[in-house]
């Protein structure tokens, strides 16, 4: 016998399952599951001379009772074997043999395509072939014999399963995201902890007065005469490192900017020109029509290099995980944010403080996203019933975005759900188009966003963000840092 002829692994014992990648065949036909997972290196006629050989024994002694029970039941082949021309025994023989090299020649294109829907196709020949050979259950069930029908059974049942639980699937496939994602900024976190340090006070003070303010947000506040000292404060206030080895510059600047922009959020209207400006070159040029690439809102990473390319200050989030976590604090960024105490976020507190984090920063951009949209809906609405009527909907949305709606309204007050407002059904891209379009403009919200493009930028700034966080995606302190500035801006708005 040649080497190629051998059967590679060995015999599965009656504990033992064979695997096709993440399918599993019942033990009762692992020995032939685990021929067929040994094709390679193996030809394909050993393992049909294997197959075959199982069974051989056992068949031919049965053969001569089965003929005759083939010729007492089945009218064709008993006259083809009464008139010489077909010998019964032959024909059932070559059934059998014609049964299996089918199945193998399925087999052989399943092992090369992984496609589990071909074994199926093969065990659904075998049993057309029995009821080819007649209604006689002994004659059927020694077709059925030579192909591996349970196990195919069993697949087809986990493949039905794995069909049915398509929703759990995918939720474990966003769940093992998150935690690839995690994996990545947990290492991130770690090596900025070993690259950061908190200065002594004295350094600190004299670190944020002599740098020069390059930060955008800071120029416009010094424009209008706001306190420089109360940055000294704050690094004062501060007991985690913060200041990057060799990179002081960087680290005082992003630093400065993110208590500048807590401040200016304050003290200034959401849309106000020269805030507005000020912000574009922190938080890039968002003004034009932005078509989103489909990864943006899944993976973090491609998120934040996203928002690099339009022109993303990193200085601003170059920290410590714990470090911009308290920054945000100090700047008042988190300011009037409701977050869960609730015994239960008590309760699921991971131990990995980066996870732990994680999980703080999506619930409150899942929070601030919410209630931003509910206020936007409400608020939408009552100017435009005051300007154009209760009716403003049927009269002023494009016919598109109307119909749009009314399929959700239908589809929820069929499904029980009471609507308090028809926008209530409208997506987050609608707001946009509301506001912006000419007419309303010009009617109704000019007086609230000063300008139609800088509405436009602060609604694109959030959308990624708003799919990743509705969708239980993996949340960067990017995505924390425009949430939290664009509502505010918004909020303050209306």
């Amino acid at each position: 016998m040649n080497a190629s002829d051998d059967c590679s692994r060995p015999e599965l014992s009656s504990t033992q399952h064979a695997s096709y990648g993440r399918y599993t065949l019942p033990n009762s036909h692992s020995e032939l599951s685990t021929k067929v997972g040994g094709f390679r290196g193996t030809s394909y006629n050993t393992i049909a001379r294997k197959v075959m050989s199982e069974e051989k024994k056992k068949q031919m002694l049965d053969i001569e009772k089965l003929a005759s029970t083939v010729k007492e039941n089945n009218p064709t082949l008993a006259e083809l074997a009464s008139s010489g021309r077909i010998p019964v025994q032959e024909s059932v023989i070559s059934a059998v043999q014609k049964a299996n090299n089918e199945w193998l020649a399925d087999a052989k294109r399943y092992v090369e395509s992984n496609s589990i829907q071909s074994v199926i196709a093969a065990s659904q020949k075998h049993s057309e072939l029995a009821n080819l050979l007649g209604p006689t259950a002994k004659l059927k069930q020694l077709v059925e014999s030579s192909a591996p029908s349970g196990g195919l059974k069993s697949v087809a049942c986990n493949e039905a399963l794995i069909s049915a639980s398509g929703a759990f699937l995918k939720s474990f496939r966003i769940s093992d995201e998150w935690t690839r994602q995690l994996s990545v900024f947990r290492d991130l976190d770690r090596l900025q902890t070993r690259m950061f340090r908190l200065p002594k006070l004295d350094e600190a003070a004299r670190l944020l007065i002599a740098f020069p303010k390059l930060g955008a947000v800071s120029s416009f506040l010094e424009r209008h005469d706001r306190d420089l000292f109360a940055e000294v404060a704050i690094g004062k206030a501060t007991d985690i490192p913060w200041l990057r080895n060799h990179h002081e510059a960087q680290s005082v600047t992003g630093f400065r900017e993110l208590h500048s922009i807590g401040t200016a959020l304050k003290s200034f209207p959401g849309f106000d020109p020269g805030l507005t400006a000020a912000l574009r070159l922190d938080f890039g040029d968002w003004r034009d029509k932005i078509t989103f690439p489909e990864n943006v809102s899944v993976d973090a990473g491609a998120r934040v290099q996203f928002y690099v390319d339009r022109g993303f200050n990193k200085s601003l989030t170059d920290f410590p995980e714990a470090a911009f976590s308290q920054s945000l604090d100090l700047a008042g960024l988190h300011d009037g944010i409701p977050f869960d105490e609730t015994e239960w976020a008590k309760i699921a507190t991971s131990d990995d403080p980066v996870e732990e984090a994680a999980y703080i920063r999506t619930n409150r951009c899942h929070n601030i996203l919410q209630r931003l949209e509910r206020s936007l809906r409400l608020f939408i609405n009552s100017v435009m019933t005051a300007q154009y009527g209760s009716d403003w909907p049927k009269k002023e949305l494009p016919r598109d975005v109307l119909e749009a709606w009314e399929f959700k309204k239908s589809k929820a007050e069929a499904s029980g759900a009471l609507l308090d407002i028809f926008i209530d059904v409208a997506d987050f891209t609608d707001y946009e188009k509301i506001i912006c379009q000419k007419k309303h403009w010009q009617d109704v919200f000019q007086p609230w966003f000063k300008r139609p493009e800088s509405v436009r930028e602060s609604f694109q700034r959030l959308y990624p963000i708003r799919l990743a966080t509705m969708h239980s995606r993996f949340v960067t302190k990017e995505d924390e840092l425009y949430v939290i500035a664009e509502a505010t801006r918004l909020l303050r708005a209306i």
